[in-house]
Formats: structure tokens, C-alpha cells, sequence
């Protein structure tokens, strides 16, 4: 709005990732380091804005071959009614629902994609939000800018301030990366152990 009057404004695109051991880059630009290995909230919709669709991505992380660092290694994707898992080392294979399938995929109507690009899946949306896993340590979220303040998780609050990314969900701000990210663990129950057939660290 401007003096009162909408106008129309160019919709960008913001990133986040989680990479390596793994390391975060949030949609406002800060980078920050987290070792935890559980499972937490990547991104998920947390506006009042009705018009946009929900959507919840949440990670888990493992160690390998060392407690001291920790790589992304199982995604769930909830959107549209559906919960989609990506697994580490399934490649070219998808769970939708808990069933798995073989890439590509089209849910809802042609409003969820589901294909391979070069090495990674990359689930697509009709409202712009791409979800990409390389099925190892690489998980890179790309979403436009009308989920502006809209968005909260380990990705931040997408609202153009780096320096207030840290918000826990109760609206406070984290001292830390390690609060920050104990603050947005989530319960995963039995769900990597049934789907990998390994049993939680």
C-alpha cells in the first residue's frame, strides 16, 4: 500500500539452505552453524495471510562417522494434504504418503511437481515455493517474496533483517545458533527409524 492505494510490486525470490554439517543460510541472508540431531522445523508458513497456501518442511539430522558434526538427512515436505519424505540415498525415488514412487511425480491437480534435476529432487509448487534435496547433505528452499514475514523456523522470519532471524516460536529472541535450533525441534517419533530401517542415535 502507498499513501492508502495498492500498488503492484515485482515479486522476488529469497533462498535458505542447509548444507554440510550443516551449515544455514536463512532467507535474509544470515549464515549460522547447528550440530543438533533431531529433527526440526526448516520452514513453515506462520502468517495470518489466509491466500497463502501452508506448507511445513521439517529435516533430520544424523552424525556420521563423528558425534561432532551432523548432516541433513531425512526431509518430510507436508503441503497440499500430502507428506512427502526424502531419504538419503533413495535416489530417484520419493515417498508420497508413505508410499514410495519413482520420480517424476504430479500431485493435486498439476499443483505439486515431483522430478529430478541433474542431482537433486526438486518439488515444485504452483505458488513458487521449490524444495531441492541432493538425497545426501544438501536441502535448499527457494520461495517468493509474498510469503514476506510469513515464514518462521530454522530458515528465519524472512522479514529483510538478518539480525533478528533467531526467533524461537514463542516470538522471543535465541541468545544463540544452539538455542535458536533446541527451540525448533520437533517430535519425529519412529518416523527415520520405520522409513530407513536404522535406528536413532
Amino acid at each position: 500500500m502507498v499513501n492508502g492505494q495498492p500498488v503492484c510490486v515485482p515479486e522476488s525470490q529469497a533462498v535458505c539452505w542447509a548444507w554440510g554439517d550443516p551449515h544455514y543460510h536463512t532467507f535474509d541472508g544470515k549464515n549460522y552453524d547447528f550440530q543438533g540431531t533431531c529433527t526440526y522445523t526448516i520452514a513453515k508458513n506462520c502468517g495470518n495471510d489466509a491466500t497463502l497456501p501452508d506448507f511445513n518442511i521439517e529435516a533430520k539430522n544424523e552424525n556420521r562417522g563423528t558425534t561432532k558434526v551432523s548432516y541433513t538427512s531425512f526431509v518430510t515436505v507436508k503441503i497440499y494434504g500430502y507428506t512427502i519424505s526424502l531419504v538419503r540415498f533413495e535416489n530417484g525415488l520419493v515417498r508420497v504418503d508413505n508410499q514410495l514412487l519413482r520420480l517424476p511425480i504430479t500431485l493435486n491437480g498439476g499443483k505439486l511437481q515431483l522430478y529430478q534435476t541433474g542431482g537433486s529432487l526438486l518439488i515444485q509448487t504452483d505458488f513458487t515455493l521449490k524444495v531441492y534435496f541432493d538425497w545426501y547433505f544438501h536441502l535448499k528452499l527457494q520461495i517468493s517474496s509474498s510469503y514476506f514475514e510469513s515464514i518462521c523456523g530454522m530458515c528465519g522470519n524472512f522479514n529483510g533483517n538478518p539480525n533478528d532471524d533467531f526467533m524461537t516460536p514463542q516470538g522471543v529472541a535465541a541468545p544463540d545458533a544452539i538455542d535458536f535450533g533446541k527451540s525448533w525441534k520437533v517430535e519425529d517419533g519412529d518416523r527415520w527409524m520405520a522409513l530407513s530401517g536404522r535406528a536413532i542415535l
